[in-house]
């Protein structure tokens, strides 16, 4: 049986490995659940992972069926409980697991490069030279567990679907090369006996090895994720570009609006007048025909939506405005209250849901010409559906929705600012056609948690 003392010291390790898996997931992962249960969440996986370490330990169990059992449950605490794509979510619960078996296997031939001892022997003793072995290993885990942390932490949400299948690969092929050397040279070892001794310098190949394709890793992972930040940052900059210009119309028509409403009241006195005029004269068929023809004149002023939010206002009735003058009919159901925490946002989608309306309705004859937009709330859920007449089917001539336009650099950037918006709010947003409408479904999160 084994000293009290060294088996403390090894449940102490326990703990510890225990507690930087499941605090890696929470560094690099965005948690679902509401912050006065995170330490609860933090603290029941952290128990599995310690018993199942402890297990294994005082088991005569393999150790690839020991690290897919860890794997599987740090997996699991990051698919019920954290944001994320499903590649993502199995890298990052996977990777302090290998470097915790990498970590140990540098420090454990390292240790017998340097004492030259056989690691066979060094990994069942428990003396001074494994203490020394279990300390280099953990501080080389701790390393590579807070570069990775801080690494991928600062760079949350950067890759695609894509990109994290890639660095998947990248790692998962590094591990098999790692793996395939030290069968190799366990083979050459059953036949040669002394091959791990320090004169012959296995240790050293060993070592030398997993630096590179550590080096390798670290590296191509630092490149891609740089390139990848520069097209995040392209791409966003040319989206600004496209919001900065969509304010700059919206600024436009305000004026114009305002302008119209300058001349309004300045003719308001002199029509008031005339009516005062012909009503003194007694001339009633004349007032009634006045005030119809100024009616009709002014007809293509649109009828004004009201919430409590300006922002949407000020945009719907802008568009509502610009529909007519179209010849397109715009019908508009929304609640008298809009609280939604991002109003530019709200503002940018409803702009650019009404410019990809009214050019579709454009192309169609000016009796079917319409437009129907609605919004609703529930408790944090926003629902945005607008739906408009088209001539002909759009999914089937265009159906990822690019522009037609001459100057594709420019332009084509609604659609994406539509979907980005509601990525960027933890939404989706569906695009389809029905009865002869081209409808958009657009559903935003305030804030997303559960329990």
């Amino acid at each position: 049986m084994q000293p009290l003392v060294w088996i403390l010291f090894d449940l102490l390790i326990d703990i510890f490995e225990s507690g930087m898996f499941v605090s890696f997931v929470f560094k690099t992962l965005e948690c679902k659940v509401h912050a006065r249960y995170r330490k609860l969440l933090f603290i029941v996986p952290a128990l599995i992972l310690f018993g199942l370490l402890t297990l294994f330990r005082y088991t005569n169990v393999f150790e690839g069926i020991a690290l897919v059992c860890l794997a599987c449950v740090t997996f699991t605490l990051a698919t019920m409980f954290f944001h994320g794509t499903f590649i993502k979510k199995a890298l990052l619960s996977i990777l302090p697991i290998l470097f915790i078996a990498v970590s140990d296997a540098i420090g454990l031939n390292l240790t017998a490069l340097l004492f030259q001892l056989s690691p066979t022997h060094l990994s069942a003793s428990h003396d001074l030279y494994y203490v020394f072995f279990v300390v280099i290993a953990h501080v080389l885990f701790f390393l590579f567990w807070y570069i990775l942390k801080s690494y991928f932490n600062r760079n949350r949400g950067i890759l695609t679907k894509a990109e994290w299948l890639f660095l998947s690969v990248v790692i998962a092929v590094s591990v098999f090369i790692f793996i395939l050397t030290v069968a190799v040279i366990i083979f050459i070892q059953l036949y040669h006996i002394g091959l791990y001794s320090a004169e012959d310098g296995i240790q050293l190949y060993i070592g030398m090895t997993m630096l590179f394709l550590i080096t390798m890793d670290f590296t191509v992972c630092f490149l891609f994720v740089q390139l990848s930040k520069k097209r995040s940052i392209m791409t966003e900059n040319t989206l600004l570009r496209q919001q900065y210009k969509f304010g700059e119309k919206s600024a436009t028509d305000i004026k114009r609006q305002y302008d119209n409403l300058q001349k309004m009241r300045h003719d308001y006195k002199n029509v008031l007048l005339i009516i005062q005029g012909l009503n003194a004269g007694g001339k009633q068929q004349e007032i009634d025909t006045f005030i119809a023809e100024y009616l009709s004149e002014t007809d293509s002023t649109p009828t004004i939506v009201t919430t409590d939010n300006e922002y949407v206002n000020a945009t719907v009735n802008l568009k509502i405005a610009h529909a007519r003058e179209s010849g397109i009919t715009v019908t508009v159901d929304m609640p008298s209250q809009i609280h939604f925490e991002h109003p530019i946002d709200l503002c940018n989608l409803l702009g650019n849901l009404f410019d990809n309306a009214i050019e579709a309705c454009i192309l169609c004859p000016k009796q079917h010409r319409c437009i129907h937009v609605s919004f609703t709330q529930k408790d944090k859920q926003f629902v945005l559906f607008m739906k408009n007449s088209i001539a002909g089917s759009v999914l089937k001539t265009n159906p990822y929705l690019l522009t037609h336009k001459k100057d594709k650099a420019r332009h084509g950037y609604g659609t994406r600012i539509i979907k980005e918006t509601a990525k960027k709010h933890h939404g989706f947003a569906d695009f389809y056609e029905e009865d002869g409408f081209f409808c958009c479904n657009v559903v935003l999160y305030q804030s997303k948690t559960i329990l």
